[in-house]
């Protein structure tokens, strides 16, 4: 009994890594430790492929990939400046939508809501996303967003407005 009681005692030190249970019969605790290992942690939704989902990459897109979703209709493009920011022009056929609102349109507004307020039949969570801001930091945060709300098709335009402006005015 001692040897028992002694074993686990040092397995208590990890208590971390296990759910110790109280079991009457040890003389030097006047309990008896018994330890299960506990279930891993479980990992960030944006993590886990789901099937819907295969695969959760998040990818960044040339000016050029942009410029053929853009010409083929493949992709939504979501500009997540501040209204006012918009002054300087935005990408053809985009959406604006501030990072600040985003998390809260995509997974809070109903499809009526978000056509009324963005525009635009709010996208599902297989459709492909083109995430733009000015300079492409605001973009890449958008786009990890989308995915963590299980968005499977998420793309950031890293080059954003700044790269946009400079290269269609060639």
């Amino acid at each position: 009994m001692w040897r028992n009681c002694n074993k686990l005692i040092l397995l208590s030190v990890r208590w971390n890594l296990y759910d110790l249970k109280k079991v009457p019969e040890c003389l030097l605790l006047k309990t008896q430790r018994t330890a299960s290992p506990r279930a891993p942690p479980a990992q960030p939704y944006s993590s886990m492929a789901t099937p819907a989902c295969p695969e959760r990459a998040v990818r960044v897109v040339t000016y050029e990939q942009v410029r053929g979703f853009i010409e083929d209709k493949s992709a939504l493009i979501v500009d997540v400046r501040n209204p006012e920011e918009l002054r300087e022009g935005a990408i053809p056929t985009s959406v604006n939508v501030p990072l600040g609102e985003l998390e809260h349109a995509l997974r809070d507004l109903t499809d009526e809501q978000f056509r009324a307020r963005y525009g635009r039949a709010k996208p599902r969570p297989t459709d492909k996303l083109v995430f733009s801001c000015r300079l492409g930091g605001r973009a890449a945060q958008a786009t990890q967003t989308a995915a963590a709300l299980g968005y499977c098709n998420v793309f950031n335009y890293k080059g954003s407005w700044t790269e946009w402006a400079e290269r269609s005015r060639k």
